[in-house]
């Protein structure tokens, strides 16, 4: 492999900065099932639209240094050989999975760009060029060299130009969320739109697409997410309201929230409540779509930032699907009066 002094030269920090490197575990991985194997991710895994266990072949994880080949969630995975861009964030759903020896685990160090954004510029046709002049190449496909990988500048790419901007907002909810994660009193002191983007960003880490909606005609929710299960897309809608007023939350609102996830299709929504509901909210949605709404309050909010802290130590695994995660330990609209409020005093 031949360094190029157009990858030394280029501006940015060399990857090897920012991420560790591990290659996957040599493996015969197999279909169908097979006792004492676990499932594994090898390079061709990663080129499909939808990527879950239930697809992975199985393989031999036993030797020494295999816990480090576990993949965490939030692990960046990249097929040693290739031809085009395609770098996968793992979320929840894979975390536990092995990585096969035709995948690199790129895994982001704490306090650098967002695991999201590398993730991104990985998958970027700039990579690949300078993939290109620094790996060795096989008739269409490149191999892709660790050594190689680690000098190559990550250089932010943003489509709407405010690079920088960008960068610093992610940072800032990371920051917060690792504050309420260690001190829930913090919730208190967070303005009512910046939770929504740090609960936004909590929530992609734990495997989902999340759109953060407009402040104005946000259309009745806060956050849109999108996650595949089994092969099946599914849509959530999430409302959040954090009210300096301490107000409980009406029945009014509830059913607002619920008539648009209703008629928008998506399969349910979750409403968050930092300041509580009223009593007999649950009266004014009980009809037959009930079933398609959950509430929770501020409890709910601190444990989504305790599990995007231990998913970045790669201590938690998720156990089951996304929307497990997301529904756990959150109440039916009839028991919304039984969600404890958040003493809010001291919220400027």
């Amino acid at each position: 492999m031949n360094d190029t002094g157009t990858t030394r030269n280029l501006p940015g920090v060399p990857l090897g900065e920012l991420c560790e490197f591990l290659l996957g575990r040599p493996s015969r991985v197999r279909n169908g099932p097979t006792p004492g194997c676990l499932p594994f991710i090898t390079g061709g895994d990663l080129f499909r639209v939808a990527l879950d266990k239930s697809q992975l072949g199985l393989g031999d994880a036993g030797g020494r240094g295999s816990e480090e080949q576990r993949i965490r969630s939030g692990d960046i995975l990249l097929p040693r050989i290739t031809s085009r861009p395609c770098a996968r964030l793992a979320g929840p759903a894979l975390a536990g999975c092995f990585a096969h020896h035709s995948v690199i685990v790129v895994r982001p160090k704490h306090g650098g760009p967002s695991a999201r954004a590398i993730a991104e510029y990985l998958s970027s046709e700039q990579f690949l060029g300078l993939v290109r002049q620094s790996s060795a190449v096989l008739r269409h496909l490149m191999r892709i060299d660790l050594s190689a990988l680690a000098k190559i500048p990550f250089v932010w790419i943003s489509e709407q130009g405010g690079s920088r901007v960008v960068e610093l907002m992610d940072r800032l909810a990371r920051g917060i969320i690792r504050a309420i994660a260690a001190n829930p009193e913090e919730l208190k002191l967070v303005e009512w739109r910046v939770l929504e983007r740090v609960l936004a960003t909590a929530l992609e880490e734990l495997g989902f697409e999340a759109e953060l909606t407009p402040p104005s005609k946000d259309g009745g929710k806060d956050i849109v997410l999108v996650c595949w299960e089994l092969g099946v897309r599914h849509t959530y809608l999430v409302e959040i309201k954090h009210w300096v007023s301490g107000k409980r939350v009406g029945g009014g609102h509830l059913k607002k929230f619920l008539d648009v996830v209703v008629t928008s299709k998506h399969d349910s929504g979750l409403f968050l409540s930092t300041s509580g509901y009223a009593l007999g909210v649950g009266a004014q949605v009980s009809n037959l779509e009930h079933s398609r709404l959950r509430v929770a309050g501020s409890s709910k909010m601190v444990d989504l930032c305790k599990m995007f802290v231990r998913g970045e130590s790669g201590i938690w695994v998720a156990n089951g699907l996304p929307s497990g995660t997301l529904f756990q330990a959150t109440f039916e609209a009839t028991r919304a009066a039984e969600v404890p409020r958040l003493g809010l005093s001291r919220v400027r």
